[in-house]
C-alpha cells in the first residue's frame, strides 16, 4: 500500500509540474495582436439584480477609446432583475444612443438564464465583433481595442484576463483567496491557449466573430448547462470549428470584476464551476484530474507523515518543488496582466487554495448550485462530438479585418 501511493503521490506530481511548465512557457509565447483593423463591435452584458455594479461597468464600457476608430454599441439585457437595474439602465440608454437597452422577462425551462439574455443580445446586435463582459466588471478604456487587435485572419474567438477584486478595497482571507484563484485561471487559460489547446476561460472578458459563433449554432449545444457561456463555448469553438482560439495577455486587456467578499456567494460561485466538470470533454477532464489529484496528495500530507517516513519525506519534497513552481508561473501572469500578488496575500491563499478546489469539485459533482437567487439541478451532460478539429479552409478576411504585412 506505501509504494502504491508513493508512486500515486510522484506521478501526479510530474504530471501536474508538467501542465504547470506547459503554462509558464506558453505564456512566454504569447504576443500583441497584429490586426490594425477597425471593425464594428457591440459589446454585450447580462445584468440580473446589478444595481450596485451596473453604472460603473456602463461608464467604463461607454469610455472605450475604441469607439473614436469605429462603431460601438452597448447592449445590455436586464434579465428578470427584482431591483432598480431596469431603471439604471433606461436612464443610460435615454442619455446616450450607443446603450440598447433590453429586457427579458422569462427564461425557456433548462435553458441557461445567461446564456439566454446573451442570444437576445446578439440579435439585437449589430457589430461584427460581439464582446461580452458581465455587469460586475469595469474594463479599463483600451479593453476592446486589445482584444480586437487579436482578431487576425484565422482567429474566430478572443479570451482574456479577468481579475476579481474586493468592491470596497478591503483585504480579507476571501478577496486574497478570490484574487489570486482569478490569477490562477488566467494562467492556466493563457498557456492553454498559447499552445492551441484553449481549456477554460471568464465569461468577464470574451469576444468573438458573429459569423465563427453563428457557424457553431450559437449557445444551442451549451444552453442546457446553466452555467458554460464561457470555457465551454472556447472548447466548442477550438474542437468544432475551423478558427482559432486567441488569448489576449495584457493589462490592457485584463477586466477586473469587483465583488463583495462574502462567504456564501463565494462558495457557491466556485460549486457552480465546478459542477461544470461532466460536461467537459475528456481531456479536459484529464487535466482537471492531475490538478485534482496533485491537491489531494498536498492536502494528505500531515497523514502520510504520520503513516510513513518515506511518504513523508516524498511529500515534503514533492511540496518543495511544486511551490516555487506555482509562484513562477503566478508572478509570470500577475506581471503580465498588472495583478498585484503581494508576499501577504500569497501566504494566506495558496496554502487554502488547494482545499477550496477540492471541496468545491466535491460539492459540485453533486450537480446542485445556487445562482442569482435560484436553484439549480444538473440534468444533462454534453460531449464535443467532434474527433478531430476540420481543417482550416483558406479565407480571406475582409478588408478591415486583414494583417498588415
Amino acid at each position: 500500500m506505501e509504494g502504491l501511493l508513493l508512486a500515486a503521490g510522484l506521478g501526479v506530481t510530474a504530471l501536474y509540474l508538467a501542465l504547470v511548465a506547459s503554462n509558464f512557457l506558453g505564456m512566454g509565447r504569447l504576443r500583441p495582436g497584429r490586426n490594425e483593423g477597425s471593425p464594428p463591435v457591440s459589446v454585450l452584458v447580462a445584468a440580473r439584480d446589478e444595481e450596485d455594479h451596473l453604472p460603473r461597468c456602463l461608464d467604463a464600457l461607454l469610455a472605450q477609446d475604441y469607439a473614436a476608430r469605429a462603431p460601438l454599441e452597448i447592449v445590455v439585457v436586464d434579465d428578470r432583475s427584482q431591483d432598480a437595474t431596469s431603471r439604471i439602465l433606461a436612464g443610460y440608454a435615454a442619455r446616450d444612443p450607443r446603450v440598447v437597452a433590453l429586457r427579458v422577462d422569462a427564461c425557456p425551462p433548462g435553458t441557461s438564464p445567461k446564456m439566454s439574455a446573451l442570444s437576445h443580445a446578439v440579435e439585437k446586435a449589430s457589430g461584427e465583433v460581439l464582446c461580452v463582459t458581465d455587469a460586475d466588471c469595469v474594463p479599463p478604456p483600451g479593453w476592446v481595442h486589445a482584444v480586437v487587435a487579436h482578431f487576425e485572419d484565422d482567429v474566430g474567438l478572443v479570451a482574456g484576463p479577468a481579475l476579481r477584486l474586493p468592491v470596497d478595497g478591503r483585504r480579507s482571507f476571501l478577496a486574497d483567496i478570490a484574487r489570486i484563484a482569478s490569477v490562477i485561471g488566467s494562467a492556466m487559460a493563457a498557456g492553454g491557449s498559447a499552445w492551441g489547446m484553449p481549456w477554460t476561460c471568464s465569461g468577464a472578458n470574451l469576444a468573438y466573430r458573429r459569423e465563427a459563433f453563428e457557424a457553431l449554432g450559437g449557445y444551442t449545444r451549451l444552453c442546457h448547462v446553466a452555467s458554460g457561456d464561457d470555457d465551454l463555448l472556447v472548447q466548442e469553438m477550438a474542437l468544432r470549428s475551423p478558427w482559432r482560439v486567441a488569448y489576449a495577455f495584457s493589462q490592457e486587456a485584463c477586466v477586473p470584476s469587483f465583488e463583495h467578499a462574502e462567504a456564501g456567494a463565494f462558495a457557491s460561485r466556485q460549486v457552480r464551476h465546478q459542477a461544470r466538470f461532466l460536461d467537459h470533454p475528456r481531456r479536459v477532464q484529464a487535466m482537471s484530474l492531475v490538478v485534482f489529484g496533485q491537491y489531494i496528495w498536498f492536502l494528505c500530507g500531515p497523514l502520510l507523515a504520520l503513516a510513513s517516513t518515506p511518504l513523508g519525506l516524498a511529500w515534503l519534497g514533492t511540496t518543495l518543488v511544486r511551490v516555487p513552481a506555482d509562484l513562477a508561473a503566478l508572478r509570470r501572469c500577475a506581471d503580465r496582466i498588472g495583478a498585484t500578488l503581494d508576499g501577504r496575500a500569497l501566504a494566506r491563499a495558496l496554502p487554502a487554495f488547494p482545499a477550496m478546489l477540492v471541496l468545491s469539485a466535491l460539492a459540485g459533482l453533486r450537480g446542485r448550485f445556487t445562482w442569482k437567487g435560484e436553484r439549480y439541478v444538473r440534468r444533462r451532460t454534453w460531449r464535443s462530438s467532434a474527433a478531430r478539429k476540420p481543417a482550416a479552409p483558406r479565407r480571406r478576411a475582409p478588408a478591415a479585418w486583414r494583417v498588415p504585412r
